[in-house]
């Protein structure tokens, strides 16, 4: 009997959900093994350059080693999520979130609300 929970113990722990790096909330981050500090700089680090691509990636991060991706490796992973259908469909819209368009919305602030919010935005001023 003892045998069979240690086993089922084991199988547990090897099939337990990983932490994508790349949507984790700030709970989720929470849950690894790092510091306060390690945590604001990768949510930082995702808001700055986008999506992780590799767990290295983080190693531009200062407050991050190679000793801390070591400890954490086995429970994150980075997947990318897939554009939406919608997302997909607006890359070939003639009016692209890129450039002009993309300058002026972030200095208005509009970055966070992206394109749809921005162009709205300039019709109902004009």
């Amino acid at each position: 009997m003892r045998q069979v929970t240690i086993i089922i113990l084991m199988l547990t722990l090897g099939y337990s959900q990983k932490i994508n790096l790349n949507s984790a909330t700030l709970e989720e981050l929470q849950s690894l093994e790092l510091t306060d500090n390690q945590i604001e700089s990768i949510i930082d680090y995702r808001l700055r350059n986008g999506y992780i691509r590799n767990i290295y990636d983080l190693l531009v991060i200062s407050e991050i080693s190679i000793s801390d991706i070591h400890t954490i490796r086995n429970t994150v992973t980075v997947d990318i999520p897939q554009a939406s259908t919608f997302e997909k469909d607006m890359l070939g819209h003639p009016i692209k979130w890129e450039g002009g368009y993309q300058m002026k919305a972030v200095q208005k602030g509009y970055q966070k609300y992206g394109w749809i919010n921005f162009l709205n935005h300039r019709i109902s001023t004009i």
